[in-house]
Formats: C-alpha cells, sequence, structure tokens
C-alpha cells in the first residue's frame, strides 16, 4: 500500500510541474481543464487502478488466514503489528505462536 501512496505522490508531484509549465501556452479556461484532465487521467485513475490490484492480490491472506482473526494484524496495510512483518500465503511471521484473538463484546442478555 506504501508504493501505491508513494508513487501517487510523485504523480502528482509531475502533473503540477507539467501543468504550471504549460500555463504560459495555452489560454486560461483551456489550462484548467488540461490540468484537471491530466490529474484525473495521470493521477487518481492510475491510484485507484493499483490501490484495486492491491486489494485482489491480498485477498486470500486478508479473508482466508489465521492472522485475520488476530488482534495484531491490521487489514488496510495486511500486517502483522506486532512483529512488523506481512503475511503471505505461505508464511506468517509469528507462526501461529503469538496469536491473540480479535476482542469482541461479550454476550449480554437484553
Amino acid at each position: 500500500m506504501g508504493e501505491t501512496i508513494y508513487h501517487a505522490i510523485i504523480r502528482t508531484a509531475l502533473a503540477i510541474a507539467f501543468s504550471w509549465m504549460i500555463k504560459s501556452s495555452i489560454d486560461y479556461m483551456t489550462w484548467w481543464l488540461f490540468t484537471i484532465t491530466v490529474f484525473v487521467v495521470g493521477v487518481i485513475l492510475p491510484t485507484i487502478t493499483k490501490y484495486r490490484e492491491f486489494i485482489d492480490e491480498n485477498k486470500n491472506i486478508t479473508e482466508h488466514s489465521l492472522c485475520t482473526s488476530c488482534s495484531y494484524f491490521d487489514k488496510t496495510a495486511v500486517l502483522c503489528l506486532k512483529h512488523d512483518e506481512h503475511p503471505n500465503e505461505n508464511y506468517l511471521p509469528c507462526d501461529g505462536i503469538d496469536w491473540s484473538p480479535v476482542e469482541t463484546e461479550p454476550y449480554s442478555e437484553v
């Protein structure tokens, strides 16, 4: 996920620089439309695509692994917070030894 954010920041900086460089070359209204188009096509769409790829690549881990039910697992980053490592389909950072169930609210009668 960090790679996706990093690339989005780089693309944003390049889009700003490119738009600023051509500002004096074209009409003001056309420049705004061009700048918006550059941001949508050059920054937003690739970032959304990379995010969807990240979700698809890690779907098995976030849904079908022991880490999913652990309190140390951060689903948004696919990261074991205790060991600061990324689990995958063939590797659990703690080998299940440090597994701690996610705390849920106890059953209460109403």
